[in-house]
């Protein structure tokens, strides 16, 4: 949405007005995906009556403890996808830097099989990294109540760290990038 806005010259058009373009663009994230909510609650309601038998369900903390970091995830999630966004500024097409970013985040996140098994493999402080666990693996393991306290707190701890950091960054590559941006027409 913002490096499409940047490429094609459409965020001069926001520059003007008395709002911050980051906000207006997450805010417009946020109205999506209240709406895609909205669409996914029935049918979960109709999978979660007819198989309710098999569905182990977490307890109520684990829950209480999940939509937070969940939100802090989906934040996160945001702010990266901002930082690749202002690339636009510099350069003509993103589309390489977005399939590694894509490639790190499966396999980083424990999106494509559980952070367990990875770190098996590739070493933990690798992995730690890159933000991307803390939105998917991380609320994923406290949805299904397998970290202790201490682990918990270290994590909500780092999604906040991860969380001011990406805010600096996006702010500094914003402030760059509108030095160098040039708009022509009308």
């Amino acid at each position: 949405f913002c490096g499409g806005k940047v490429r094609n010259g459409t965020v001069s058009q926001y520059l003007l007005k008395p709002f911050s373009f980051i906000l207006h663009d997450f805010s417009s994230k946020i109205a999506e995906k209240l709406l895609k909510i909205a669409l996914a609650v029935p049918p979960i309601l109709f999978a979660w009556f007819m198989w309710k038998d098999f569905i182990v369900a977490p307890s109520t903390q684990d829950v209480a403890l999940f939509i937070p970091v969940l939100l802090l995830g989906a934040l996160i999630n945001f702010l990266v996808v901002q930082v690749l966004a202002l690339t636009a500024f510099w350069t003509a097409n993103n589309v390489a830097i977005s399939a590694f970013n894509d490639m790190l985040f499966y396999v980083t996140s424990g999106k494509l099989f559980p952070l367990k098994y990875l770190t098996a493999i590739v070493p933990l402080w690798f992995v730690n990294l890159f933000p991307y666990r803390y939105i998917v693996g991380f609320p994923i393991d406290i949805y299904l109540g397998s970290l202790p306290t201490a682990q918990i707190v270290s994590g909500v701890l780092s999604q906040v760290v991860w969380i001011f950091l990406l805010v600096c960054v996006v702010n500094f590559m914003w402030q760059r990038g509108l030095r160098t941006y040039n708009s022509y027409g009308g």
